[in-house]
């Protein structure tokens, strides 16, 4: 989960506010490297990062979503960026 920290360190940059909660849901597997974080803060924004070793290449390995105010932008791989 090395990289974990840095998709919360993004996810406090937008939400543009600090974190008042968290929950973290792991997945019982042998090598505990898939688990769900949920992050809430000040301004009522909600953050989750799911960390999961089990996806396929075929698709972006990392994504991005930011929903606001009726519009929806997406970063594949943080280089493609949809909205």
């Amino acid at each position: 989960m090395g990289e974990g920290c840095h998709s919360v360190d993004l996810l406090r940059f937008l939400a543009v506010a600090p974190i008042v909660a968290t929950h973290l849901q792991p997945m019982a597997t042998p090598t505990r490297d898939i688990a769900t974080l949920t992050l809430g803060f000040a301004n009522g924004s909600t953050g989750t990062v799911h960390y999961s070793a089990l996806g396929t290449k075929a698709i972006p390995k990392e994504r991005l979503e930011v929903v606001s105010d009726g519009r929806v932008l997406q970063l594949d791989n943080f280089r493609t960026l949809r909205g």
